[in-house]
């Protein structure tokens, strides 16, 4: 699997949480394991406010390139 399959199927996990809890559990282990098996990405989560329900989903970038 690639870097963007994983993300991708990391997202559609934390978006299945049910409540914003609990998406913030599954947001906060994805990042640890993330940052352990890809050392050489930044990832960064970004929260999306809706009016019947919180988003949270993460983003990477390559380090070193701005």
């Amino acid at each position: 699997m690639t870097i963007k399959d994983d993300i991708k199927a990391i997202n559609k996990d934390i978006k299945k949480a049910k409540n914003f809890k609990w998406q913030v559990k599954r947001a906060k282990y994805w990042l640890v394991r993330l940052k352990n098996i890809y050392p050489d990405y930044k990832f960064k989560t970004y929260f999306t406010p809706l009016r019947d329900k919180n988003i949270i989903f993460i983003d990477y970038k390559v380090k070193g390139v701005d």
